[in-house]
């Protein structure tokens, strides 16, 4: 098998993500203004929390998902405006009205439908997808950022019935690894693996297929398995193992850095299967 090659990164957005979150929220209530002319005043004050978060956010890396924050925010606020001014009331909140009506007051000033294909599921998937076909390869096995540091030292795929793999269906990818604690606050080696690491095999094409996790038999595994929730304390590090189940048993295997409420891809490593 290969070697693979790893890239280190030191990655945090807090702002960037929380503003990206806010801002989605926002485009909902605009839209929902648009076609009923309810909850405006609160529509403003999300999408103005999450522009603002979104903008500091751009002044930190990686900046994707502040971007993506910030340009929903702009239109998003754009639709309100719009909206309050083609409707002069001093109500703050107005009664529904015929979304036919408005969807052809609105026909001059912006394209909807294209609004609405922004976000279907088919345009989520090819992103995911691009994303993650265009993250940079980690360097040495490493995932790291301000509160913890995972190293990844070694894989092995185990075929059904080979030691380790006895009792299983599948074949299984297993990873043993070291995280170490670098801030103080609570940590586990499964909290942090499951908050950082997905790990995908490209099976399919209507979705980014994410293998799911299973038993590893061995002694090794079994014998750090009982750590898996175990509280590392500040400098501390407590090496541990994960195994799953391969879908496929030639279609190569992306371990991926990610952020676990955007999904935003930081960085892969590609393990081939054969």
């Amino acid at each position: 098998m290969e070697e693979e090659k790893y890239k280190a990164l030191t990655i945090k957005n807090m702002p960037g993500s929380a503003g990206f979150i806010i801002a989605l929220t926002g485009l909902i209530y605009a839209i929902i203004e648009m076609f009923t002319r309810w909850i405006p005043l609160l529509g403003w004050i999300v999408l103005i929390l999450g522009l603002i978060l979104s903008i500091i956010g751009i002044f930190k890396n990686p900046k994707d998902i502040a971007i993506s924050g910030t340009t929903i925010s702009v239109i998003a606020i754009s639709l309100l405006i719009v909206n309050g001014a083609s409707f002069n009331s001093k109500s703050p909140i107005k009664p529904p009205i015929d979304s036919n009506n408005m969807l052809a007051s609105y026909a001059n000033r912006m394209d909807i439908e294209t609004l609405r294909t922004l976000y279907t599921p088919e345009t989520i998937l090819e992103h995911k997808k691009k994303k993650l076909k265009e993250a940079p390869t980690l360097e040495n096995g490493v995932i790291e950022n301000e509160q913890i540091k995972i190293q990844i030292t070694s894989h092995k795929i185990i075929p059904i019935g080979e030691k380790g793999n006895e009792s299983g269906n599948k074949p299984i990818i297993a990873f043993w690894f070291e995280v170490t604690n670098k801030s103080g606050g609570f940590t586990s080696p499964i909290s942090s693996w499951v908050e950082h690491i997905a790990v995908y095999q490209d099976t399919r094409s209507d979705l980014l297929n994410t293998l799911k996790s299973t038993t590893l038999d061995d002694a090794q595994f079994l014998d750090s398995a009982s750590r898996l929730s175990e509280d590392i304390k500040k400098g501390a590090t407590v090496k541990c193992a994960i195994a799953y189940g391969l879908d496929d048993d030639e279609i190569p295997v992306d371990l991926a850095y990610r952020d676990f409420l955007s999904e935003v891809v930081y960085g892969k490593i590609n393990y081939q299967i054969k």
